[in-house]
């Protein structure tokens, strides 16, 4: 892919998070501001590490073409100083295989991390909008509940205000796109001393 191309994921994640951030600064201060400030945190943390993997990738991708050079050169002064030996040929196609098979180990290196890095920024994503779905939901929106991604599969932890809200949670979370999986650990949060 072009570097100057965007991927179409990319342009999908920094909609839903504009969304995100635009319906979220609409609503008073209080909670949901709060998460607000976790998603951006997040979402930072998120580019930061793809841009590491970008810049880890492209130092890959020199060292490589570094690595073929130099064998390449090198296959050239053999041939010129052994007048077409079988030797030279064989030192030529040796390094010509060395250099394959670093361009491949390096091609899957950097396949592992781009698709790495893709699971995370989708793990992101699918965090992203259930945290705004609970702010959203009004029998939802006081509950303190923890969400956490990894390769689609969500785990909820934290209290939730009444008995009904627990189901509720589980619904919205399934109904997100990419969600493959839902662990709850939530509990009824027991009433304030002094109030019913």
């Amino acid at each position: 892919m072009n570097q100057n191309q965007t991927h179409p994921k990319y342009l999908i994640f920094a909609l839903c998070l504009s969304t995100t951030l635009t319906i979220i600064g609409c609503k008073e201060k209080g909670p949901a501001e709060q998460a607000g400030a976790k998603i951006d945190q997040a979402s930072e943390q998120a580019a930061q590490n793809l841009g590491n993997l970008s810049d880890k990738a492209k130092q890959n991708i020199e060292g490589a073409k570094t690595a073929v050079d130099i064998k390449a050169q090198e296959a050239q002064v053999a041939i010129a100083n052994s007048l077409a030996t079988n030797a030279a040929v064989q030192s030529m196609e040796q390094s010509s295989a060395q250099a394959e098979k670093h361009i491949e180990a390096t091609t899957a290196n950097l396949s592992t991390q781009a698709e790495n890095a893709e699971n995370y920024l989708d793990d992101a994503a699918i965090t992203l909008k259930i945290k705004a779905a609970i702010l959203n939901d009004p029998l939802l929106s006081n509950s303190h509940i923890e969400v956490n991604t990894s390769k689609g599969e969500v785990s909820l932890t934290g209290q939730v205000d009444a008995a009904p809200a627990i189901p509720r949670v589980e619904d919205l979370v399934r109904s997100q796109q990419h969600v493959t999986s839902v662990k709850s650990n939530l509990m009824i949060a027991l009433p304030a001393a002094g109030k019913p």
